[in-house]
């Protein structure tokens, strides 16, 4: 068992951070059986890192780190940018008509609700190109055609794209979300293959909710 209390980082490149020790409990009572405690004893020194708000890393008696990242569920997923990171990116699909998403808007400074603003939006296969060194992964997204399911958007259905790829100055993997002329920017553990969340320089955020699974 661990527990603690995270604490805002220092570190760069950490959000939050828990410096703490596992606790062995072991010899408690079996199930049914009359109550006898367990013998509590302490073990080895663990770190947690929240790099981003979905991706952690953890090392255990400052021996290895191990990643924990979301679980991609209904969807296939591959580590693009496998030399810097094992985040997984959804592959949506196989389907001709990839993933539906209701995708929401808000302006900056309209917290309230109705100020959302929403649309049906498929959301592509992921386009791959490039090399590992200059890799570049774009999800195009179409508005829903509410007479039936579309196999191929016309240029005025694009809304926009969610595009992945790497910092040229970082060389780490980050991705933006291109909607109706506005740059939203988004940390590769935002984008998930159930939802995604971007925020604009001037604070207006785009959020999507999947509500398909192929």
């Amino acid at each position: 068992m661990v527990s603690g209390s995270l604490v805002r980082s220092e570190k760069q490149g950490v959000l939050w951070e828990l410096d703490t020790t596992l606790t062995h409990v072991d010899g408690g009572s079996c199930i049914g059986c009359e109550f006898h405690p367990g013998e509590i004893s302490e073990g080895a020194a663990i770190r947690l890192e929240f790099m981003q708000r979905n991706y952690l890393r953890i090392s255990i008696g400052g021996v290895f780190d191990q990643y924990m990242v979301p679980l991609t569920y209904g969807s296939a997923g591959k580590a693009y940018f496998s030399a810097q990171t094992p985040y997984i990116f959804p592959e949506f699909g196989p389907g001709k008509t990839g993933a539906q998403f209701i995708l929401s808007q808000r302006p900056v400074g309209t917290a309230e609700d109705f100020h959302w603003v929403a649309k049906h939006v498929y959301i592509s296969q992921v386009e791959v190109t490039g090399t590992q060194e200059n890799r570049k992964l774009n999800y195009t997204m179409w508005v829903l055609d509410p007479n039936g399911p579309q196999t191929t958007p016309t240029p005025e259905d694009i809304v926009g794209n969610i595009i992945c790829e790497l910092d040229a100055s970082s060389q780490q993997p980050g991705c933006r979300v291109e909607l109706n002329g506005i740059v939203y920017h988004m940390p590769i553990a935002n984008l998930g293959d159930s939802r995604f969340f971007a925020e604009a320089d001037d604070g207006s955020i785009v959020e999507a909710y999947r509500i398909n699974y192929d």
